[in-house]
């Protein structure tokens, strides 16, 4: 008898601590399931933020290339109508394709080197024959001068020197020979070449 009670108390105690192990680790099982489902839910929390923030920047990325080649294709348009217009205005219509005369063709074609020097040295001509007056009778005016410094024919060998005078002479008639030989040279002067700038000049002297 005794035996079968100490047997049935050690099944008794036995059977406690198996219910008592059992509900230990019922409850421990449920606690690291509980706190794995919250670490489970935080990681994929984390990752669907990951993933959309690397979409979200995807999505940046892509309209930012899709911005560029559109900004590259207005440039590359831009570019292509400028060259467009510097070929139409390099190679658009010039005198050939207009008809035009050919003395106008002629004018419109570059000059040689030395016919600018040519041009530039015909103009200094021109002014300085306007600076005397008559740029047309400049040499004449030049040969009057020369025959104006030469004595007549008619003349004396003192006609182009000063007039002598008498000793006893009034002093008018000092005044006589020179006047003489100013009108005989303005004959000779007249007599070669109307009268110019340079010949009033020779009178002068």
């Amino acid at each position: 008898a005794y035996a079968a009670e100490a047997r049935s108390d050690a099944d008794a105690y036995a059977s406690g601590t198996r219910a008592a192990a059992d509900e230990h680790a019922r409850v421990t099982a449920e606690a690291a399931a509980a706190e794995a489902k919250t670490i489970a839910e935080g990681a994929e929390a984390t990752l669907r933020k990951a993933e959309e923030e690397a979409a979200a920047r995807t999505r940046g990325i892509e309209q930012e290339i899709a911005d560029l080649v559109r900004k590259r294709r207005d440039v590359v348009a831009n570019l292509e109508q400028l060259n467009a217009e510097m070929r139409l205005a390099i190679e658009g219509p010039g005198e050939r394709d207009l008809g035009l005369p050919k003395r106008v063709e002629e004018a419109a074609a570059p000059a040689p080197a030395g016919r600018d020097t040519e041009i530039a040295e015909g103009e200094e001509e021109t002014v300085v024959s306007r600076a005397v007056g008559r740029p047309d009778r400049v040499p004449d005016a030049e040969a009057a001068a020369d025959a104006a410094a030469e004595p007549a024919p008619d003349a004396g060998p003192d006609a182009s020197g000063p007039a002598q005078t008498e000793p006893g002479a009034a002093g008018g008639a000092d005044t006589e020979p020179d006047a003489a030989e100013r009108d005989r040279r303005r004959r000779s002067v007249e007599s070669v070449d109307p009268p110019t700038e340079d010949t009033k000049l020779t009178e002068l002297l």
